[in-house]
């Protein structure tokens, strides 16, 4: 069954899976990330139009999941890393009205280790890594 609801912003529309138990309820239309995400932080402007795009990650979970997540990190011109993601109500990106952890938007500054540290962490390529960091021989 498929119901369009029309929220004003637009039409949505919503699946319901009837021969599935729980009935499981599917958002078609996601809420999409702004395409210029800025913040000021410390006294630092952090805008993704301005910065290098060099990794993104996303959850493996389906975006029905309260714990999904997709992130990007970037560097500035200045050479400063940060994080802009998106997630559900228990990641950390979630934003809370009323006491309800709700989808949410963020930008997060990153030192240098953190950058590596995630990068290191993700899936990304080796050459990126050292694109950016000095990294030593075991």
């Amino acid at each position: 069954m498929t119901q369009e609801k029309n929220s004003g912003a637009g039409v949505k529309k919503l699946t319901l899976h009837f021969f599935q138990y729980p009935p499981v309820l599917t958002l078609l239309n996601k809420p999409k990330r702004k395409e210029d995400m800025k913040k000021i932080i410390n006294g630092l402007l952090y805008n993704t139009s301005d910065a290098t795009e060099l990794h993104n990650e996303y959850s493996s979970l389906s975006q029905n999941d309260f714990r999904w997540f997709d992130e990007t990190l970037y560097i500035t011109k200045n050479k400063s890393f940060f994080l802009s993601g998106e997630g559900n109500g228990l990641s950390k990106y979630a934003s809370t009205s009323g006491g309800t952890s709700t989808f949410g938007q963020k930008i997060i500054p990153l030192s240098d280790e953190e950058a590596r540290a995630w990068l290191e962490h993700s899936s990304c390529d080796i050459d990126l890594i050292t694109t950016y960091f000095k990294i030593q021989s075991a």
